[in-house]
C-alpha cells in the first residue's frame, strides 16, 4: 500500500487497490499532496477531516454560549444599577411625594380586602 499526505494540513489517505497518486491533484484543504510507499514515512495526524469540521462546530457553539453568558451576566448586573441611578438622579427626590404615595397606597389596600 502506498500513501498520500498532505504538505499544508498533514492529513494522509491510503491509497487503496487499483487507485494511483495521480488520481489526485489536492488536498481537500487546497495543500499539495506528497507520495509515500511506507506508512512509517507518514506522519500520522490525530483529526480527520470529519473529526475537524466537528472540532470547528463545537468551537463556534462554546464561543457563543459563552457570549450569551457573558451578555446575561452584564446585563443581570447594569440593570439593577440603572433603576438605583434612575430613582436617585430621576426628576427630584421628594419624602413628601414619598410619604404621600404611601398614604394614597394605604388607603387603596383596604379597599382591595385581601387580595394583596
Amino acid at each position: 500500500m502506498s500513501y498520500l499526505q498532505c504538505k499544508a494540513c498533514g492529513g494522509y489517505y491510503e491509497l487503496q487497490e487499483g487507485e494511483s497518486p495521480e488520481d489526485y491533484d489536492l488536498c481537500y484543504c487546497g495543500g499539495e499532496l506528497e507520495h509515500h510507499l511506507s506508512p512509517h514515512d507518514v506522519i500520522k495526524q490525530s483529526y480527520t477531516e470529519e473529526e475537524e469540521y466537528k472540532r470547528q462546530k463545537n468551537k463556534k457553539l462554546l464561543l457563543i454560549i459563552m457570549g450569551c453568558l457573558i451578555l446575561l451576566v452584564i446585563i443581570s448586573l447594569a440593570l439593577p444599577l440603572l433603576i438605583y441611578q434612575s430613582y436617585f438622579n430621576g426628576p427630584g427626590l421628594s419624602p413628601s411625594d414619598d410619604i404621600q404615595t404611601v398614604r394614597t397606597m394605604s388607603m387603596v389596600v383596604p379597599l382591595m380586602g385581601n387580595y394583596l
